[in-house]
């Protein structure tokens, strides 16, 4: 199996200042690592999102795809770590948000060639086998396919690639093939009040309740839904919300169940239902 993933948000990559800490959310370029502009050398982070590789999954290869964006053919050391962190956060004008981050043992040294085309991704702006680095972070304790995949890049030298600024076309790519993995058990939720059908009178108080389990995990929370409006999410047991003042009209109940990933999209169990509220008796 393999997955190929771009950086999805501007927030997701960034680069640090080491002098003072501050982070640079909006360059449309990533210096890696000295910006002979500001003169100033720097630290840059790199984060995946939705790459989907299984918990304990083999990795057989990794490497993260850069686009040049300009020339740069003096001497460069690189090294890059992942950061050490079940799900690590997007990156935030937070002074030293990137360097204060932990990073995993794993670790891998980068000689880059010379970049000396523009708006080209070539095999020389190609990190080396990154596969050690996300073999460690795939089997930490709580790490799972919804987490996200973050790396830290440090050294001396030069090399300019795009930003997700500039696009995701361009953005920096990570490019994983694995095997196996741990399947993961998603939630399971169904509402078992009201039932389908209830008629009530207006403005009611209908009492929302649902059933949520997860077969390996914790469920984190339940949210409630009147067609597409949130009501109102409840994160321990037992499952019940009240919709107060209800006015007349037929509904759809959804409930959404998410264990400690969060996960919105695959990673939920759902129960929908529909009702009535009427004027006058039902």
């Amino acid at each position: 199996m393999s997955v190929t993933q771009p950086v999805q948000d501007d927030n997701d990559d960034a680069e640090e200042n080491l002098s003072n800490g501050s982070i640079d959310l909006s360059s449309s370029d990533l210096e890696l690592i000295e910006d002979t502009q500001l003169g100033r050398t720097q630290v840059v982070g790199i984060r995946f999102t939705n790459a989907g590789i299984p918990k304990n999954a083999v990795i057989n290869f990794a490497c993260i795809q850069f686009t040049c964006d300009e020339i740069s053919t003096g001497d460069a050391s690189l090294v890059i770590h992942g950061e050490a962190a079940d799900n690590p956060v997007a990156y935030s004008t937070t002074t030293g948000d990137i360097s204060g981050r932990a990073t995993t043992t794993a670790n891998v040294p980068w000689t880059p060639a010379p970049w000396g085309v523009v708006d080209v991704a070539k095999l020389s702006h190609r990190t080396p086998d990154l596969k050690e680095i996300v073999q460690e972070i795939v089997n930490r304790s709580f790490y799972n396919p919804g987490s996200a995949i973050a790396f830290i890049i440090s050294g001396s030298g030069k090399r300019t690639a795009e930003s997700r600024n500039q696009g995701t076309s361009v953005a920096p790519r990570l490019y994983v093939e694995y095997s196996g993995g741990t399947p993961v058990v998603y939630p399971t939720c169904a509402i078992t009040e009201p039932i389908a059908g209830a008629t009530f009178t207006a403005p009611a108080t209908v009492t929302i309740t649902a059933d949520a389990a997860d077969g390996d995990g914790t469920i984190a929370r339940v949210a409630f839904y009147a067609d597409a409006t949130l009501l109102g999410e409840v994160t321990t047991f037992p499952y019940t919300f009240d919709w107060n003042d209800v006015a007349a009209g037929t509904y759809s109940l959804t409930a959404v169940a998410n264990d400690l990933t969060l996960r919105e999209v695959g990673g939920c169990g759902k129960g929908q239902m529909n009702f009535r509220s009427c004027n006058g008796a039902p």
